[in-house]
């Protein structure tokens, strides 16, 4: 086996990195995509330098896959420092106000954060990736400029405390995509009367993925010095492990050449509408949707080159 690691060696998967403190999903994705010596590397979501935790890095041909993740909830730790609000809701702003907060109870604290479980509006704070008139807003924000902002609808699942001791409040939060943490502990210290900022945040879960699969790049390049290849391969997980919250659908022979040759043909009227993990021969091929009058068409198929030379007959 040869020393250097290859796009043939991990052509496509998933690779849960355990991201480090400080540094951009950005550039931690650049460093992946240099050690392992990949072409394609991109991510599904980005967490901002000071958080650590999950995040779930596109290989080779799942880059093409990485929209439909997108929609995958999260769950996190994340600990939120009472009396203090700051410019950005981090410990990397600068402080705006302080106060002393009450000796909160645990039944304070816990109808406080209910408040804010359920379908909410959220209005993303300036320091954020989101764009205006195709700016950032956190640009905007560094040059001292502050828009108004429209609020977006999202699901917060459950908030658990975990520990509450000097001002400083641990949860557990399950959410929706596209939802802020810090706005969140914001509008929870803002509720509790006191302020709030985040000092601490950790994702551990991303869809059906936990923090035991995850993996640091200090770990990876442990592994990729040691010629571990084995164990980085077991650490790369498949396309459609990511894609378990849509349902599947399995193709004949007929079947599966006559979606990579763009055409469409009739499915069972018991298959739902909407979009399809689509399987051959126990193999996922890509993703279909299937119509509102039981069509199937082909969504994001992945290369094959063996697909053109089936025959029509099982």
């Amino acid at each position: 086996m040869t020393n250097d690691l290859t796009i043939n060696e991990f052509s496509s998967g998933i690779l849960l990195l355990d991201k480090a403190y400080g540094e951009s999903s950005h550039y931690q994705l650049e460093r992946v995509k240099r050690l392992l010596k990949i072409k394609k590397v991109g991510h599904t979501g980005t967490l901002d330098p000071m958080a650590t935790g999950m995040l779930p890095l596109c290989l080779g041909d799942s880059t093409k896959y990485a929209h439909y993740f997108l929609i995958l909830d999260k769950v996190y730790v994340v600990e939120a420092t009472l009396g203090v609000t700051t410019t950005t809701a981090d410990a990397e702003g600068d402080i705006v106000t302080q106060k002393k907060p009450d000796c909160y109870t645990e039944k304070v604290l816990s109808s406080s954060c209910q408040h804010f479980v359920g379908v909410i509006n959220q209005v993303p704070p300036m320091y954020s990736a989101v764009k205006v008139n195709g700016k950032p807003l956190y640009k905007l924000a560094r040059e001292g400029k502050v828009i108004e902002r429209k609020p977006r609808q999202v699901t917060v699942k459950s908030i658990d405390i975990l520990q509450y001791r000097d001002d400083k409040l641990i949860m557990r939060v399950a959410c929706s995509k596209g939802t802020y943490i810090r706005t969140l502990v914001e509008d929870i210290g803002e509720h509790l009367g006191c302020g709030a900022f985040v000092s601490e945040l950790r994702r551990i879960s991303v869809g059906v993925f936990n923090q035991s699969d995850m993996i640091s790049l200090n770990e990876l390049r442990k592994h990729v010095e040691s010629n571990q290849y084995q164990f980085i391969r077991d650490m790369v997980l498949p396309i459609d492990s990511a894609l378990e919250h849509y349902s599947s659908y399995t193709c004949n022979r007929n079947e599966i050449v006559a979606l990579f040759r763009g055409q469409c043909f009739k499915v069972s009227a018991d298959c739902v509408s909407g979009l399809v993990r689509v399987y051959y021969n126990d193999q996922f091929v890509g993703m279909a949707e299937v119509s509102s009058g039981h069509t199937l068409k082909a969504k994001r198929l992945i290369n094959c080159d063996r697909i053109e030379s089936l025959s029509y007959s099982d």
